[in-house]
């Protein structure tokens, strides 16, 4: 079922939408609901709501835009900038509202460390001979013995 729509089904619109999806496939409404885990009342009474117009649909463009813009501010200091641009929202409602829309900060990309030494620059050679390079390689023969190749340039 998470294949279907996506991610675990946790909301009741998730829910719903799954449902749907099912009813779509040719599955019964009974079956489908209770696939799914959600009441055959809820499915029903969640379609009349659908039908009123959201009051907050220009915030939430307005959160998509700011979130692609500043991928790694989070809700809190969107719902500042939102106060001043003259969106009147209390935090815990901006706060659903954002979650809501999915809307996520972008994790900190781990910084690759330098093993030792190979932070330093290594001058170039002047002269054939000048500047060495050795490397281990390490493999087995056949019948299972490890051996060790140094190899020299």
């Amino acid at each position: 079922m998470e294949r279907i729509v996506g991610g675990k089904l946790l909301s009741p619109a998730r829910r719903h939408d799954a449902v749907w999806h099912l009813v779509g496939l040719g599955y019964s409404q009974r079956l489908s609901c209770q696939i799914v885990g959600l009441s055959r009342s809820a499915y029903r009474r969640a379609r009349t709501r659908e039908s009123k117009p959201d009051k907050y649909a220009d915030l939430r463009e307005w959160m998509h835009e700011f979130a692609r813009d500043h991928r790694r501010w989070g809700h809190r200091r969107a719902w500042r900038n939102a106060l001043a641009e003259g969106y009147g929202v209390c935090r815990e409602t901006f706060r659903r509202i954002w979650r809501e829309e999915g809307l996520r900060v972008l994790p900190r990309k781990k910084r690759k460390r330098l093993a030792a030494g190979t932070h330093r620059n290594v001058p170039a050679g002047q002269y054939p001979g000048d500047v060495w390079a050795l490397d281990f390689q390490f493999d087995s023969t056949w019948h299972g013995k490890m051996i060790k190749i140094c190899g020299v340039a």
